[in-house]
């Protein structure tokens, strides 16, 4: 996988390099069409022969440039590559299947489960009868003995 991003991050980085390339060589392609219409104001047929030699040089560039972006391509996407690649994605593809399965059974799901049903009316498990809860006895009632506020409201201090 490793190889294969170097790859392409070679090809992308020739690609630039190619651009910049043939930014650089328009560039001097005006500069020597300008030299070239100079020089014809001083000395006449020669403009010809410098305009001829530096459209030679620009197109021998690009073609080198196009030749060597072909052969990064082809190396990129050979068969190994593409085989190795491929085999990889289905891992992918298979690893996230798996995780996916994984997940499906650790969340709970409110679908309809078939239970297995008792045998023959018998119980699976014996049912033991507790014995029935008594309610707690309540307090035994005693004589009321009043609030004990007899001596309220009065003046007396003796209490």
């Amino acid at each position: 996988m490793e190889e294969e991003k170097n790859a392409m991050e070679e090809l992308e980085q020739k690609m630039e390099e190619s651009k910049r390339e043939m930014q650089i060589a328009d560039a001097l392609d005006e500069i020597r069409t300008r030299n070239a219409r100079i020089e014809r104001g001083e000395k006449g047929g020669k403009e010809d022969q410098a305009l001829a030699m530096t459209r030679a040089e620009v197109d021998q560039r690009r073609m080198q440039e196009e030749a060597d972006l072909e052969e990064a391509a082809r190396l990129a996407f050979t068969r190994q590559n593409i085989e190795r690649v491929r085999l990889e994605e289905q891992q992918d593809v298979e690893g996230e299947q798996m995780q996916q399965e994984e997940s499906k059974k650790a969340v709970p799901s409110f679908e309809k489960v078939a239970r297995p049903r008792k045998a023959n009316g018998i119980p699976l498990v014996k049912k033991s009868v507790a014995e029935p809860i008594k309610p707690p006895e309540a307090p035994k009632a005693t004589a009321p003995t009043g609030l004990g506020l007899g001596a309220y409201g009065s003046d007396d201090d003796d209490d």
